[in-house]
Parts: C-alpha cells; sequence; structure tokens
C-alpha cells in the first residue's frame, strides 16, 4: 500500500478486501483522513473510536444527504431512493420522532421475547446451508435473517414471507431505477 493511496484512500472493493489492515495503516498516520467513496466523491474518515464518536453526536454533521443530493448526483450516486429515507439516516427532529415511534417494538423485553424466534430462523437457514454443503452467506443468510424477522415483527405468515420479500424488492428496484425521493414522514 503507498503512501498516496494512505493518504487520500477510495473506499471500494479494493480497500475493503484489505480493510484491517488498511484502518491499521491509517490509524498509524492519524486520526481523520480525506478519502474518496462512490464515484470519486470526497470525503472525511475518522479513524480513531472517540473522534468519531464525538462526530457522530455532532450536530452540524448530518445524516440526511439532501443538502448533497447535487453532488451525489453528479457522481451517479442515485440519492433517497427507494426506501433509503428512514430513520437511519434521518436527523434530529425526524430521527427522534420516528424512533419513538418505533421504540415499544423493541424494548429490552421484546427483543428478550423475540431471541428464541430469532435464534429458530438463524437455525433454519444454517441447517439450509450445511445440507447444501456451500453457500453465498448473502444470499442464504445475512440477506433472508433480516428480512425474516422484520416479517415476524410486521406479522407476515411464514407462507407469505416469500412474497413479501419480493414485494419489497421490486420496490426498492423500481425506486432506484427512476431515482423516487421517499419520505421518512
Amino acid at each position: 500500500m503507498t503512501t498516496d493511496i494512505l493518504t487520500e484512500p477510495s473506499i471500494d472493493a479494493a480497500f475493503k478486501v484489505v480493510a484491517q489492515s488498511s484502518y491499521a495503516a491509517l490509524r498509524a498516520l492519524g486520526p481523520i483522513h480525506r478519502a474518496r467513496i462512490l464515484n470519486g466523491i470526497p470525503c472525511w474518515m475518522v479513524v480513531d473510536y472517540e473522534l468519531a464518536r464525538q462526530a457522530l453526536m455532532h450536530p452540524a454533521l448530518v445524516k440526511d444527504e439532501t443538502p448533497a443530493y447535487d453532488t451525489l448526483a453528479a457522481a451517479g450516486r442515485m440519492t433517497g431512493a427507494g426506501m433509503a429515507r428512514n430513520m437511519l439516516l434521518a436527523d434530529p427532529p425526524d430521527h427522534t420522532r420516528l424512533r419513538r415511534l418505533v421504540a415499544a417494538a423493541f424494548t429490552r423485553r421484546r427483543v428478550e421475547a423475540l431471541r428464541p424466534r430469532v435464534s429458530e430462523i438463524a437455525g433454519q437457514l444454517a441447517d439450509g446451508i450445511a445440507a447444501a454443503g456451500q453457500a453465498d452467506l448473502v444470499r442464504s443468510y445475512t440477506g433472508p435473517l433480516p428480512v425474516r424477522v422484520i416479517c415476524e415483527l410486521l406479522g407476515v405468515r411464514e407462507r407469505e414471507q416469500g412474497q413479501f420479500s419480493e414485494w419489497t424488492r421490486r420496490r426498492w428496484a423500481r425506486s432506484r431505477r427512476s431515482g423516487t425521493r421517499a419520505s421518512a414522514t
């Protein structure tokens, strides 16, 4: 890895292959680095835990991509596509409002009550992989697991979960193609 790569890394598939050593090298050089994401969009990368924590809590740093929409669009990045505008990408006060709406479903007690069912689903998926002898982990495990758990939370019957997943996939794909800007409201 050259100094040029370390001083302004491109966060892409090649970087991710050696991510652990890349992050270690960046941490050795300093806590904050200029980097490039997506199609060369410049950004800042914080590799120090405490500084990252402070940055994530700082009100001037926002998750909402709306202010950067033109820059992202010029780089070929679809913004606000499909269900991308959600609680995870919202800033206060929208994030706070949305978080209040879902908080009751994710209390410690409710999550603990889900643990046996999540373990059962995880076991079923793992058994399917074992029976096949090999698998694409994203397609066979990490993709279906959250979808099935979300279906459980929403009350989607097991026999209808495949259809629900397909509807979600189609809606997401259609939104990404059209550049629809879905709202979190």
